[in-house]
């Protein structure tokens, strides 16, 4: 199952104009509805906008009256509204999974730093051993790393 929705799925849309022309006059008509507009209106509108930016201007120009009564038959406010929230819910899942996978990724980088250091004081290792491990542990470039282990030191 593919996301259609506007700003989802770029190089499915960049290869299909009317598709991403559908999901932007969808977008519209979401649009429109969020700002409290009801739904005939909503849809009037946004057919009206679309037209204006030529988005489907073709066949909203041509089958206004069609469109307009296809989109007013087969929406559903308490399906979109129920679709609304689960995008939330995706899109705050997926900010909180990279979020928690960055903080991640920086306490391990921290806790590599601690124990290099450690290891440097008791056993004579290099700084630029250390420089070296986690370059190479974190796909580092050297200044990247040093950077890392300033900021390490002064926090």
């Amino acid at each position: 199952m593919l996301n259609i929705n506007y700003g989802h799925n770029q190089e499915l849309m960049k290869k299909c104009r009317r598709l991403k022309e559908y999901s932007l006059f969808i977008d519209t008509v979401r649009r429109n509805l969020a700002f409290g507009l009801p739904l005939e209106r909503a849809v009037f509108q946004s057919v009206d906008e679309c037209i204006q930016q030529d988005i489907l201007k073709d066949i909203l120009t041509a089958q206004k009256a069609e469109v307009i009564q296809v989109v007013l038959e087969t929406f559903d406010q308490e399906k979109y509204e129920k679709a609304m929230k689960q995008e939330g819910y995706e899109d705050g899942y997926n900010d909180g999974r990279t979020d928690g996978y960055s903080a991640g990724r920086e306490d391990g980088l921290r806790q590599l730093i601690s124990a290099l250091m450690a290891i440097r004081k008791k056993y004579g290792m290099s700084e630029r051993e250390i420089i070296a491990e986690i370059s190479q542990k974190y796909n580092l470039t050297e200044d990247e790393a040093v950077q890392k282990i300033n900021q390490f030191l002064a926090g």
